[in-house]
């Protein structure tokens, strides 16, 4: 198993758990309950004491709801993002640049063997990167599993499992916050989110290129009739199953600044 122990200048610095749910599940026979302070213990045991922030993020829609309850109320802030895993990096960006300057530590659960350049560069930038395991494809089935089996099994019965009320933040709503995990389920299932999670979904209409118009084209264009434009395309409800298949492209812009998708 990976160490990143702390070393003076990082041991007191301010830490953040990014935690992509969707790629790194959690195992069976694993108390959800149990991966906060779990996490908090490997990171005492490296020797960081500073202020720590847990966020867990992903579209969420295969997360059984009890897990994203045990672990929002174990100090996890839950973040439903349209992107689901391509969002990490935006997210340890925008925590990075415009909240925490160097020395601060940033702590990656993730199998995604891109994640690995973005890492890079924050080290670069002078930040320090904590990765319990090696990235890439097999901490999905293995690593992942290994290293919270082993702190779930050294985790002491009388560490205290302190709970908090659940805080989340929806980003395919356009970053909207709250509180208690009765008004994330509520949230969810309502139907203004799903109407949101059809802004992210509905494909624009691609652009044709036309030749410069005529003066017969003109008044052509100008007879077109309203039984004509009813074939426009009209974006239709998907089901959740539907959602997850839908495939995102990586976006541009940072949680919190996504721009709303043209009408």
């Amino acid at each position: 198993m990976m160490m990143n122990k702390a070393t003076q200048e990082f041991a007191g610095a301010v830490t953040a758990v990014f935690w992509n749910i969707d790629t790194c599940p959690i195992p069976r026979g694993v108390d959800a309950r149990r991966v906060g302070p779990c996490m908090k213990r490997y990171l005492e045991k490296l020797g960081y004491t500073g202020p720590l922030t847990m966020n867990v993020f992903g579209t969420l829609i295969d997360t059984p709801a009890e897990h994203l309850e045990a672990v929002s109320s174990t100090g996890f802030l839950l973040r439903i993002d349209p992107y689901g895993s391509k969002s990490l990096t935006a997210y340890m960006f925008r925590w990075a640049n415009k909240q925490n300057p160097p020395p601060a530590n940033i702590m990656v659960i993730t199998n995604s063997r891109y994640a690995a350049i973005p890492l890079c560069k924050l080290q670069g930038e002078g930040y320090n990167v904590i990765t319990p395991y090696p990235l890439g494809p097999a901490s999905r089935t293995r690593a992942w599993k290994r290293f919270l089996r082993a702190e779930s099994k050294a985790l002491d019965k009388d560490y205290p499992i302190e709970t908090v009320e659940s805080s989340w933040v929806c980003q395919v709503c356009y970053g909207l916050t709250g509180r208690g995990f009765d008004n994330f389920t509520t949230h969810i299932s309502s139907q203004g989110h799903a109407d949101k999670e059809l802004d992210w979904i509905t494909p624009a209409a691609p652009l044709k290129r036309r030749k410069p118009m005529t003066k017969a084209d003109e008044e052509t264009d100008e007879e077109t009739t309203e039984e004509e434009t009813d074939h426009k395309f009209r974006p239709r409800r998907l089901s959740h199953s539907h959602l997850k298949k839908a495939m995102f492209a990586s976006p541009s812009w940072e949680p919190g600044e996504k721009k709303r998708p043209r009408a």
